[in-house]
């Protein structure tokens, strides 16, 4: 069962749509640059906002999406920091999930496939301590699976890409945020890139796949795309479209909508919908009435 919420930024509680969220819409806070978070007075208003809400529509909030932007929890001791205070705010506002990126960037100059799994490891062995320090709280983290290129083609942040990167996601208190938006572009290019010659050696993938691990998602993030990108092609891909205004068939999303909304467990959903004006959700409006409709077919 899909329980849908809107993002709005943690710093401007503006952005919150109180029309939708008379009608049952759940919120997601975000913070997207880390270097935020190292004024203290951002902090305050964090909490300042939290306990407006809070006290205004109840515990609406299920989530809260770590900054994924200059802040490296694996390398910089700060930005840890800030990890370990993102989970006492869910703690204190009864939040039940903290989104969490892996924040790997690399530019396509760097990036080594190769080591891929060796990295991969580095954050399993991190996730394992989280997942320790955080038994017998009420929050979950839900690390969030990337697509394969970045959206200008040149840089990759690829640890959790595909299903089958979270086999080893084995912990009590750290699971999935499953972004069909970003399955989404991931299945397209290598869909694409299947047909383009017999040179070019893909995995064949199965849009749905991400039901083999339905176990260890406990949230998702829904949206469309629109273009693609390739390494060194200058070109661009927009993320956040309205799914029946993006590049791949609605079809797909469609058929993801179907499939999580019939697991037997609750699913918030975070529709991560562009807007012109985010104190005027034009956007995610149509995106929300156009989930019913294929949740009535």
């Amino acid at each position: 069962m899909i329980i849908i919420q809107a993002p709005f930024l943690l710093t401007n509680i503006d952005q919150i749509p109180k029309d939708l969220v008379k009608t049952g819409i759940h919120l997601e806070g975000n913070i997207f640059d880390g270097n935020d978070l190292k004024d203290e007075a951002v902090w305050k208003i964090i909490n300042e906002n939290l306990n407006i809400v809070k006290h205004q529509y109840g515990e609406i909030i299920h989530s809260l999406h770590y900054p994924m932007n200059n802040a490296n929890y694996i390398s910089d001791p700060y930005a840890k920091d800030w990890l370990s205070r993102f989970v006492e705010i869910a703690h204190k506002f009864n939040i039940q999930t903290i989104v969490l990126h892996s924040n790997y960037f690399q530019s396509i100059d760097e990036f080594k496939v190769s080591k891929i799994n060796e990295t991969r490891d580095k954050y399993l062995k991190f996730f394992q301590n989280i997942n320790d320090n955080i038994m017998g709280s009420n929050v979950k983290i839900g690390v969030e699976n990337m697509p394969i290129i970045g959206d200008k083609g040149n840089d990759y942040d690829s640890v959790f890409v595909l299903p089958s990167d979270f086999e080893n996601f084995n912990f009590e208190n750290i699971g999935i945020t499953w972004d069909i938006g970003h399955w989404a572009y991931t299945y397209f290019i290598l869909d694409n890139l299947s047909n383009f010659s017999t040179a070019v050696i893909t995995q064949k993938l199965e849009f749905n796949e991400f039901a083999t691990i339905r176990e260890k998602i406990l949230h998702t993030h829904f949206s469309s795309f629109k273009g693609t990108t390739y390494p060194f092609s200058n070109s661009n891909c927009e993320e956040g479209i309205i799914p029946s205004e993006g590049t791949i068939a609605p079809i797909y999303l469609a058929n993801s909508i179907k499939e999580i909304d019939k697991w037997e467990k609750p699913i918030t959903m975070t529709l991560e919908i562009r807007e012109d004006d985010y104190k005027n959700r034009v956007n995610i409006r149509k995106t929300i009435d156009w989930i019913n409709n294929i949740k009535k077919a």
